[in-house]
């Protein structure tokens, strides 16, 4: 017996069985960029003669930075590289130079 859906108009094949179940399988690719793990970098300078160096310090200073990278989530420390740009204010203030977001530049490089 035909489905009253189909329509008399619709061709068939004579080995569909109306009654039985029907399967369809369909497959595609998806390309899926996972976002690189969230990094906390901390940062302690260490100036010489005055221990911890929160703020600015003269021309000519020697300092030691100390770098700390954790994973956001879970707090544990993690290996990595860090790229460490040292400006003077007064420069920038000559000739400003707007800082972009440093993960872009360094996700061109890869």
């Amino acid at each position: 017996a035909m489905p009253a859906s189909l329509g008399a108009a619709v061709a068939r094949s004579p080995l569909l069985d109306d009654r039985a179940p029907l399967a369809a399988l369909f497959t595609t690719q998806l390309r899926v960029d996972a976002p690189p793990p969230v990094l906390t970098v901390s940062l302690r300078v260490l100036a010489d003669g005055v221990g911890d160096a929160g703020g600015a310090l003269p021309p000519g200073s020697k300092v030691r930075v100390r770098v700390r990278l954790t994973d956001a989530a879970s707090g544990l420390p993690l290996r990595g590289q860090v790229a460490l740009l040292v400006v003077d204010k007064a420069m920038l203030d000559v000739l400003p130079h707007p800082l972009g977001e440093p993960a872009s530049g360094v996700a061109a490089l890869r």
